[in-house]
Parts: C-alpha cells; sequence; structure tokens
C-alpha cells in the first residue's frame, strides 16, 4: 500500500502520516514530474531497538513543502539531516539542487 500525498489534504505540522503505508509518495510543482517515494520499514522492532527511524515522521510534509516552496535554502548547498529516518525532507533537497546530502539516523 503506497501513500500519495498528492491525496491528502495539504500536511501542517502535527498531521498524521500513514504509518502502515510500505511508502510515503511527495509531489510538489516544484519536483516537476518526478515526485519522491520514501519506504517505510513495516518489519516488527526485535531486541528492543528504537522504532522512530523506521517511518516518515509527521513533520516531514511540512518540512519538504517548505523547501519546494523555498529551494533557494538548499540549492548548490550541503544539506544534513539528523534524525532522518527514510529521507524524505533530505531526497526532497537533493531533488531541488542540493550540491551534496548527508542524511544520518539509527540502523
Amino acid at each position: 500500500r503506497i501513500r500519495d500525498a498528492r491525496a491528502m489534504p495539504p500536511t501542517r505540522a502535527g498531521g498524521e502520516v500513514d504509518h502502515v503505508a510500505s511508502a510515503i509518495q511527495f509531489a510538489h510543482i516544484a519536483l516537476g514530474s518526478s515526485p519522491v517515494l520514501v519506504k517505510q520499514s513495516l518489519e516488527p522492532v526485535a531486541d528492543g531497538r528504537d522504532a522512530t527511524a523506521r517511518w516518515v515522521w509527521n513533520g516531514a510534509f511540512p518540512h519538504a513543502t517548505s523547501l519546494c516552496e523555498h529551494p533557494e535554502y538548499v540549492k548548490n548547498k550541503t544539506v544534513v539531516e539528523l534524525g532522518a529516518g527514510p529521507g524524505l525532507p533530505g531526497v526532497v533537497a537533493g531533488k531541488l539542487g542540493a550540491k551534496r546530502g548527508v542524511l544520518t539516523d539509527l540502523p
């Protein structure tokens, strides 16, 4: 099951991301005809490990939207996304022309 951001009403901070979808698709006019698709891990977490790195966080949509509305924030710059999870904003930054991207999170 893939959740298409285009079918959702505009997401605001605190909005809900579908954490049972295998992938999340983010589309914005600034990305042209190439939406970003990121996969989420639906596997159970073993050994008491933290599961937060495996989902797209609710704040990822408004963050990615803000980057699309202001590509000058990332164009030709090095971008670091800490606690990236599947990395939606970082991938969007790359598609918007970031020179280099470093995305980090738990394994």
